[in-house]
């Protein structure tokens, strides 16, 4: 994957140089603009593009739409700058610091082809993030007035590893280490039992991401915080891609135009300059003759056709992935073709990237649950982009994107990856630490890909031998005695 970036970086490099005669020189900044709430002089601005360009353009775009000429094969994308979202910046709510984004850009996102810059002088990185702050249209994200930098949220003490004032551990009731009184035995070990059991239970992390434990383990997980769980999802032990605030361009239609997310709904979901397996009769979508064939708008009234023919067929196929994907017979193979573990070997024999909400032999297909939003396309500043899925990590990988230390976990955990379905965590410090420990720990546990296939079946063949025991039954209401009636009064005696 690295190697293909650096080609595409190269090769980036070189479509600049070569065009540089074509490319018109931008209008330079004559005034300080206010971007987020800070004042940002003209000359910062300006030196910040130069620098952007010499380092960033490549990928990034020179509109910072993550359409640069190194960007069409590099998974995942480069972000979209205009939108202002970050996903490693450790904020609960608002824009990030300049001093997160600087982080960022020194740390790199590791497992993508955003490197670490930690080379380059800070003084020209901060030129940088104050420059792609430019980015934002007008009334959104750093143009926004109401917009306001956020907290960063700081990693507290974790009271698995760290001791309070008396060199004690803490207890996971506190928020803190100080003060409370010491867990006995080996407190990490009794952290990374904690974690697993939010993990599947309370927290329900294994919904998006793989479970690792059986389906026994779930249900006394859940126990724990006094839930009963008795039906599970299916491909329990892979994830399942989740939609996202991102999105990739149309594949023949990179430079659609559209006015709404319906004009981009319209277009040919094959892409005008892909070749495909025969569809030459489609389906109305979205109209009176919903369901009906057909083979052009034409047929649809107010609806569309929906998968007719594009520009030809290509020989002996049986789907689409015969016309692109490369012949494959285990997974390895494809991710070692493509630079990416995305790819992966399909039942019929051919690679096929899994992304986008397309059914893959080893993930859960999202199309069957929400048909209305796979392969979902969006108008994004007025040009038709594809809604990215993005797959919830596999810690067994052992690859995070902003680093996997057990206090990076934690602010991740706790802040949430923004535009994705990762949401911020609301429980207390110390069962966040204890979910921090048990991913990491998870990570620590080396298998080769045949080893890791062989544990999750393993998992999965497991039987259902555990259930929840049964509440015991309320005791019945005592019926309160009536009150005795009171003895009549004695007749006062006759006075003669």
């Amino acid at each position: 994957m690295i190697r293909h970036a650096f080609i595409g970086l190269l090769f980036g490099s070189a479509l600049v140089v070569a065009m540089g005669c074509q490319v018109e020189r931008p209008v330079p900044f004559t005034e300080a603009l206010t971007l987020g709430g800070e004042e940002i002089s003209a000359q910062t601005l300006n030196t910040g593009r130069e620098s952007y360009t010499l380092y960033c353009y490549a990928c990034h775009g020179n509109l910072g739409d993550g359409r640069g000429p190194a960007s069409s094969n590099l998974r995942p994308a480069p972000r979209d700058l205009r939108t202002a979202l970050y996903k490693f910046t450790y904020v609960n709510e608002g824009l990030p610091t300049d001093d997160q984004l600087l982080t960022l850009l020194q740390r790199g996102l590791h497992g993508s082809a955003m490197h670490p810059w930690e080379d380059v002088p800070e003084v020209t990185l901060r030129n940088i993030v104050s420059y792609i702050k430019t980015f934002s249209p007008d009334g959104y994200g750093w143009r926004d007035e109401e917009e306001v930098v956020g907290t960063p949220v700081e990693a507290p003490c974790d009271p698995w590893v760290d001791e309070d004032a008396n060199g004690n551990g803490a207890l996971d009731e506190g928020e803190d280490c100080n003060g409370n009184d010491a867990l006995d035995g080996d407190r990490l070990d009794a952290g990374i039992a904690r974690g697993e059991a939010q993990f599947h239970g309370k927290s329900n992390c294994f919904q998006c991401h793989s479970s690792y434990t059986t389906r026994d383990g779930i249900a006394k997980s859940a126990w724990q915080f006094g839930e009963r769980v008795s039906k599970f999802r299916d491909n329990l032990y892979y994830p399942v891609a989740q939609k996202s605030a991102y999105s990739v361009p149309i594949p023949g239609h990179k430079n659609a135009q559209c006015s709404d997310d319906v004009t981009c709904q319209k277009l040919n979901r094959h892409g005008a300059d892909r070749w495909s397996c025969a569809l030459p009769i489609g389906e109305c979508v979205d109209g009176e003759n919903e369901e009906e064939e057909c083979t052009s708008d034409a047929d649809c009234g107010e609806g569309w056709c929906d998968g007719a023919g594009t520009k030809g067929t290509c020989s002996e196929c049986e789907s689409d992935l015969h016309c692109g994907g490369a012949p494959c017979s285990e997974d390895s193979e494809c991710s070692e073709t493509y630079g990416s573990e995305t790819f992966q070997c399909a039942e019929d024999g051919y690679c096929v990237e899994c992304l986008f909400g397309r059914e893959c032999p080893k993930i859960g297909n999202p199309c069957e649950t929400s048909p209305g939003e796979c392969n979902k396309r969006v108008c994004r500043y007025g040009v038709c982009e594809q809604m990215a899925y993005i797959m919830p990590r596999q810690f067994e990988q052992g690859v995070f994107r902003n680093g996997g230390t057990a206090d990076a976990i934690f602010r991740t955990v706790r802040t949430g990856i923004k535009g994705t379905a990762m949401p911020a965590s609301v429980e207390i410090d110390a069962d966040v630490w204890a979910i921090a420990h048990y991913v990491h720990h998870l990570t620590q546990v080396k298998r080769s890909p045949v080893e890791v296939g062989a544990h999750k079946a393993k998992l999965d063949a497991a039987p259902v031998t555990w259930s929840a025991p049964e509440p015991e039954p309320e005791p019945a209401p005592v019926e309160e005695a009536a009150p005795a009636e009171a003895a009549p009064a004695e007749a006062a005696p006759a006075v003669e």
